[in-house]
């Protein structure tokens, strides 16, 4: 009866164990997999992002990239571009 016991009581200890890993394995995972899922979020949303450029790209349109520092920079640039585009027109240069 005491082998039986004993044998008993290592038996609950090992599954006591067991279900210390079980729980610790599981709490990981779930963290590991909401992890996952943010990442997953924020790349369909980059792509979605990308896949909106690509369908403006397929019909001609572009998103301006500016790297002027001033207001007065992008004004002289954007004067000098107006003067180069209406001298192309007086040339008639600007269509075929």
């Amino acid at each position: 009866m005491a082998v039986a016991k004993r044998d008993l009581e290592r038996l609950q200890l090992e599954q006591q164990a067991f279900t210390a890993q079980d729980q610790q394995r599981r709490a990981s995972l779930s963290a590991e997999y909401g992890q996952a899922l943010a990442s997953y979020k924020a790349l369909k949303n980059e792509l979605a992002l990308v896949e909106e450029g690509l369908n403006d790209v397929s019909f001609g349109l572009y998103k301006p990239h500016f790297d002027f520092q001033t207001p007065e920079e992008f004004k002289t640039n954007l004067i000098s571009l107006r003067e180069r585009e209406r001298a192309v027109i007086h040339d008639g240069k600007a269509a075929v």
